[in-house]
C-alpha cells in the first residue's frame, strides 16, 4: 500500500543524499530516514516523484547531526 505524505500524516525534512530522506512522523513526533525504492512491495509513502520505503526512526539529536538547523525549525513549527 502506498499513501500520499498528507495522508500518511508526515511531513518531508530534508534529502540526506540521492537515496535517504528524513521526514517526520507527525502522529507520533519523531524523526524517520526513508529511502527511495521504486516500486518496492512494502508499505511506502510518496511524495513528488519518490516512492519511499521506511528504514529506520532517528533520535532528535541525530537528526541535528545529519541536518543541522533544519531539524529544530521542523521541532518548532510541530510543536505548536
Amino acid at each position: 500500500m502506498k499513501e500520499s505524505i498528507e495522508d500518511a500524516e508526515y511531513d518531508y525534512v530534508i534529502a540526506l543524499n540521492d537515496t535517504e530522506h528524513l521526514l517526520f512522523d507527525k502522529v507520533v513526533k519523531k524523526y524517520e530516514i526513508w529511502f527511495n525504492n521504486p516500486n518496492h512491495a512494502s508499505y511506502g509513502i510518496l511524495y513528488k516523484e519518490l516512492d519511499l520505503e521506511f528504514a529506520r526512526s532517528i533520535k532528535n539529536d541525530e537528526a541535528a547531526e545529519l541536518t543541522g538547523i533544519a531539524v529544530w525549525k521542523q521541532v518548532e513549527k510541530n510543536s505548536n
